[in-house]
């Protein structure tokens, strides 16, 4: 089946195409927020349920570039983050705000994911006819955290599976290399969910994870701010607190 595209160029535009479009409809209440204030045509950008900056305990909607290259294309979806683990307080280069707490989203994603709940929404995008789910998982070394405002480096590990319909098939995409090797076997986002909940060496590894839709930038025929809002990013309102 073909790409997705999108009518927006960059990041930086759609994402503010959409918030306009909700706050225009009154639809829902969102700070929007770039990672890169400094450069942000492909910066991630996310909508966010708060003012708090950074927001790393939140889950978020997402406006993301994969890969980082001039080649990458958008993921737009949800976006939730796993902070490293509380062992690590007091290590040189470990900051404070990295280290999750228990009012993180992570945990609430993951219980939820274990009851089914995001499989849920996964149907509900997949029967608004999003026959390709992406789901991606980055990882970064607990010393190598990225920094609000300024460029990142590469993960030291990237996982991606993709899901699709009908019957929500779940495929490996982009094997892990290194750390994220010994999921490539997961069999479901649970399956992988539950893998992560309990591997503890990643507690020394920052997790972002995406679950979205993969558009192509700048075509005049795809989807605009209403289709990304309603078709991709509504149903994971529940989530976004």
């Amino acid at each position: 089946m073909d790409d997705l595209y999108t009518t927006f160029e960059n990041n930086d535009k759609v994402a503010h195409a959409v918030w306009e479009f909700i706050q225009h409809q009154g639809l829902a209440s969102f700070t929007l927020r770039p990672f890169n204030r400094f450069n942000t045509a492909f910066t991630e950008w996310w909508l966010i349920p708060a003012t708090e900056w950074p927001a790393y305990k939140y889950g978020k909607l997402c406006f993301h570039r994969y890969p980082r290259t001039p080649e990458g294309v958008l993921y737009s979806g949800y976006y939730v983050e796993k902070g490293l683990g509380s062992q690590l307080n007091g290590l040189p280069n470990v900051q404070k705000k990295h280290l999750m707490q228990g009012d993180w989203q992570w945990h609430e994603f993951v219980n939820r994911s274990l009851d089914g709940e995001i499989n849920k929404v996964i149907k509900e995008l997949s029967d608004m006819n999003l026959a390709r789910i992406r789901v991606l998982v980055e990882i970064h070394a607990f010393n190598k955290v990225p920094k609000v405002d300024m460029e990142r480096s590469a993960p030291s590990d990237t996982i991606e599976f993709e899901i699709t319909a009908p019957g929500l098939q779940w495929q490996l995409i982009q094997p892990g290399k290194s750390n994220l090797a010994k999921f490539n076997g997961a069999g479901s986002l649970r399956d992988l969910l539950e893998r992560i909940y309990k591997e503890r060496d990643l507690d020394y590894f920052w997790i972002d994870l995406v679950i979205g839709a993969r558009f192509r930038y700048g075509n005049n025929s795809g989807w605009d701010a209403s289709d990304i809002w309603m078709k991709v990013l509504q149903p994971w309102t529940d989530f976004v607190h």
